[in-house]
Parts: C-alpha cells; structure tokens; sequence
C-alpha cells in the first residue's frame, strides 16, 4: 500500500470519525426512552483508534520501514 492510498484511507477514517462524534453529542429528546441504534461515543472510539493506527504505518512508510 502506497503514502497516497494510506492518506485517502486516514481522510476516509477521520471524516467517519467527526461524523460518529457529531452523532455523539445530538441529545437524546427527554420523552422517549428508546435507546440509540447506535453506539456513537464507541463508535468515535475505534474510530481515533484507527487513526492512530493508519498514523503509526504512514510514519514507518516515510521513514522506510
């Protein structure tokens, strides 16, 4: 996998990332007492963490590892 396919996989997880966030923090309306399809915190979650993740390969493909 090449520097321009890794970057285009980061942009695609840190845009999924700030969605699952912005989802995240919409509050829930008081009257119903349905929970979330959801889980949008857990979700945003695995999400830095997959960006840490793509970040630590991009780092080891500059520096020629």
């Amino acid at each position: 996998m090449g520097v321009g396919e890794t970057l285009a996989i980061l942009g695609a997880v840190v845009l999924a990332t700030l969605f699952f966030g912005f989802m995240g923090a919409q509050p829930r309306p008081l009257l119903t007492l349905k929970p979330r399809w959801a889980p949008w915190r857990f979700l945003m979650l695995l999400g830095v963490m997959a960006i840490v993740a793509v970040l630590a390969h991009l780092v080891n493909m500059v520096r020629g590892g």
